[in-house]
């Protein structure tokens, strides 16, 4: 794993647990990755043991992913055929769900170290990138998101369904704040989930994690500045998820006891369904 940065490591980790979700922890599943230990080449009892060495929970891991592509699902269902996963690490979604959304466009967008790596563990696992699929390389420090999409079949002015899972928490504000000004610049009604980590996160699992992959937490907000950051850069409508809302929704009936993470939290967001500038 030499080759990955540490935000790399932290997405070979939130693979992990996505594995361990279904290895360890009880039913209902929250979220059924079925391409994920393929794809780490791992077996079941190298993730039972890294989950007993670092014994946090995997809720937080599972109930992103979760969220964001039952939003994405009714995104489709409303004509979005666009879909742009920012810092998209090992997600497995375009694969594990090839042909079955005809029309959408999946853009996976990260660094080209870690692209790399990803098309060398997809073609070891025999996992097939379907045409519908475009890796989208950017060199984040460097080189603006415009300027990564520029070479891509992405169409800016059209809607888009935009995934920023575990990102925020390790970025400054103004580079927040760029991001989240050029996706409410795309087509009308583009909308966006995002995690973010309130400031209580600073004493949690999620950060013990991140440090053991040799990341760091540099931004938290509360949900009231989130909010309010979502519409000083463009955003008309923005709805989180609450705690009791991701209790009562993804939680209920466990056999085990899993909870929501109270730390990481999530946030649905959309873009005026006009364009303001030539409306």
């Amino acid at each position: 794993m030499g080759e990955l940065t540490p935000v790399g490591r932290t997405a070979l980790g939130a693979a992990l647990w996505r594995i361990a979700h279904l290895l360890v922890d009880g039913e209902p599943k929250i979220f059924v990755d079925t391409l994920a230990q393929r794809l780490v080449g791992v077996s079941d009892e190298d993730v039972i043991k890294a989950k007993a060495a670092f014994p946090e929970s995997t809720a937080a891991w599972v109930l992103r992913s979760r969220y964001a592509e039952d939003r994405l699902a009714e995104a489709i269902a409303r004509g979005v055929t666009q879909y742009v996963v920012l810092g998209a690490g090992l997600d497995t979604f375009a694969y594990r769900t090839a042909g079955a959304f005809d029309g959408l466009r999946v853009f996976e967008v990260d660094t080209p170290e870690s692209q790399s790596w990803k098309r060398g563990r997809l073609e070891r696992a025999n996992i097939r990138i379907p045409a519908s699929c475009e890796f989208v390389p950017c060199n984040f420090e460097t080189q603006s998101l415009a300027e990564a999409f520029a070479g891509s079949t992405f169409d800016p002015s059209r809607p888009a369904f935009v995934s920023w899972l575990a990102v925020t928490m390790y970025l400054q504000r103004e580079a927040i704040e760029k991001t989240l000004r050029w996706i409410s610049g795309l087509g009308p009604s583009t909308e966006l989930v995002l995690t973010y980590c309130v400031p209580e996160a600073r004493s949690g699992g999620g950060v013990r994690f991140a440090d053991q992959m040799g990341a760091r937490f540099v931004s938290f907000f509360s949900t009231a500045e989130m909010e309010r950051l979502l519409r000083e850069t463009g955003f008309e409508e923005t709805r989180p998820l609450t705690f009791d809302e991701a209790r009562s929704v993804y939680f209920g009936g466990r056999t085990d006891g899993l909870q929501p993470s109270a730390t990481e939290l999530l946030m649905w967001a959309r873009v005026a369904p006009i364009d303001r500038k030539t409306a």
